[in-house]
């Protein structure tokens, strides 16, 4: 057996020690900032979806009492606009959850469940058409 393969105990003991003294490394200090035109303080924001150029988001809120869906664009001077509700899909799902942008941002999925209708909830999508 060589001095390698003797060593190799030894050696994932160490490497593992080092890993356990990493991860007990207090994190650096940060703070916590809410998205200006999307958070509120008031609803409850949750599961963003950023479209590939960065440019759209979709997210789930509380804001109107049930979880909808809300789609928010970031305007030329770098802010959110005023998100706006997903209204052809929210009108029509009692439950929504999870929403997922494609890589060009034309297509959501998301969990959805409707009342007397699915029996659990499920993955849809959904094609943006004519903007």
């Amino acid at each position: 057996m060589s001095f390698a393969q003797k060593n190799i105990p030894l050696f994932m003991w160490a490497f593992c020690m080092a890993l356990v003294a990493h991860a007990q490394t207090p994190p650096a200090t940060s703070t916590r900032t809410l998205v200006p035109g999307i958070s509120t303080k008031k609803f409850t924001e949750f599961a963003p979806t950023i479209s590939a150029d960065g440019r759209t988001m979709i997210f789930e809120s509380n804001k109107e009492k049930d979880w909808k869906l809300y789609e928010s664009h970031l305007n030329e001077s770098g802010t959110w606009e005023e998100p706006i509700p997903l209204t052809v899909i929210n009108e029509k799902f009692h439950f929504l959850a999870g929403p997922s942008l494609d890589y060009d941002g034309n297509t959501l999925y998301f969990t959805g469940f409707i009342e007397n209708v699915t029996p659990s909830e499920d993955i849809y999508y959904s094609h943006r058409l004519d903007g």
